[in-house]
Formats: structure tokens, C-alpha cells, sequence
């Protein structure tokens, strides 16, 4: 019994050392704010901090027709400003992260990539993926989203949801990268996945083994 309670903290222990970091969106009116950290845990990184690790974050309004405009971008202390307007979507994507050596968790020489979009909880227009790791709502569904990598929709992949209280819960998406979450509460939520590509190359003049996509979608249950 000692046994397996030591075996079950020392698995905890590695899911908090290993959990990484991610951007998400808020909006607030016609201002949208681009956030590092976990929102789940109240970290919200700082510049300089760990805010700086973001690089070449970019910043684009998407409407319901899927026509997509960049816009300009500012970093501030605490996250990175946009005037995105009354658009459907806010998207970001930051791609020139460095390499990271995570050899210590077995994961080797990891390429991370970050994306993150804003949109609503529900649509009645089918909506396109835009990025290369994509949450989306489904047309006509309650609480329906779909996962999708490179557009296609990533079967069995988790993903996770954070509520306004904290609350998190895992969900698995089916074989079409479609997704049922349970919204209990109003306010900002959070829908989180991580999918890694285990294609070699080269960034930066460093090498690494394989590409960690991270992408979120955030929205607000009113």
C-alpha cells in the first residue's frame, strides 16, 4: 500500500513538472490580449519573464466566411495587445519558439509551436480550420467542437477544458476529431490540446526530434 502511494505522488509530481505552458485569448470589446502561462493554474507569465519566449507572435481576425486579416500586435508587460474590432474570431500563432532540450522528461529536442483562438460557444455556419493545430465549434451543435491538424480531424486525442472557477476535466475526441464538453458554469472557459509530431528538421540551426503543437480556443458561456 506505502508502495503505491508513493508510486501514485511521484506520478503527480511528474504530470506538475512536465505540464507546459500555452497561450489563450481574452477579449474585451474591440481589444484582444494574447496571454502566456496556465490559465488553470492563475499563471499568466511577465517581461521580461517568461513572457519573452514567445516569438514572432502573430495576431488575425477570421469572419464567418473564413476571410482572415492580420493586425498589428504590441507586447506589453503582460500579454500582447491587438484592436481586433467585432471580428468572429481572434487567432494567434507564435512559430518561432526555439528548440528546447527536453531530454529530461524523454521527449528529446522539441520544436514547440503555439496557437490560440476566440470565437463563440456555439455557430450555425460551418467553420474551416485556420491553423495548423485548430479548435473549432461544429455548426449546429451545443457544445460541439472539433480538433483538427493540418484539417483533418485528430481522432482519440485528449483535450482539456478549463472553467471559470478552475474546474478542469479531460474529454477524448471520437474518430473524427469531434468533441462533447460540459459547460456547468457562465463565464470564460478555455479548451486546451496538445499533439506532437514526431518529424524530424531543423530550427534555428539547432535540431530537433519531433514538434509539439499546442493549441487552445476560448470562449464565453453567457
Amino acid at each position: 500500500m506505502k508502495n503505491k502511494l508513493l508510486m501514485l505522488l511521484s506520478a503527480l509530481l511528474f504530470t506538475q513538472t512536465v505540464s507546459a505552458h500555452y497561450i489563450w485569448i481574452e477579449r474585451d470589446g474591440s481589444t484582444s490580449r494574447v496571454y502566456y502561462g496556465e490559465i488553470q493554474d492563475g499563471e499568466r507569465e511577465k517581461s521580461p519573464g517568461k513572457l519573452d519566449k514567445i516569438k514572432g507572435l502573430r495576431i488575425f481576425t477570421v469572419d464567418k466566411g473564413g476571410q482572415s486579416k492580420e493586425i498589428k500586435n504590441a507586447k506589453t508587460a503582460d500579454f500582447f495587445k491587438a484592436e481586433t474590432g467585432q471580428t468572429d474570431f481572434v487567432l494567434a500563432q507564435s512559430l518561432d519558439v526555439p528548440v528546447a532540450d527536453m531530454k529530461k522528461y524523454n521527449w528529446g529536442m522539441v520544436k514547440p509551436m503555439y496557437y490560440a483562438r476566440h470565437g463563440a460557444l456555439s455557430t450555425k455556419v460551418q467553420v474551416r480550420p485556420a491553423q495548423t493545430l485548430d479548435i473549432v465549434p461544429v455548426a449546429g451543435g451545443v457544445n460541439v467542437f472539433q480538433v483538427c491538424f493540418n484539417g483533418e480531424g485528430l481522432k482519440n486525442e485528449k483535450l482539456m477544458v478549463y472553467a471559470p472557477n478552475t474546474w478542469a476535466k479531460e474529454y477524448k475526441t471520437d474518430d473524427v476529431g469531434k468533441v462533447k464538453i460540459e459547460t456547468p458554469w457562465l463565464g470564460q472557459y478555455v479548451l486546451e490540446v496538445i499533439h506532437t509530431d514526431k518529424t524530424p528538421g531543423r530550427f534555428g540551426g539547432k535540431a530537433y526530434e519531433s514538434v509539439r503543437h499546442r493549441a487552445t480556443y476560448t470562449f464565453v458561456r453567457q
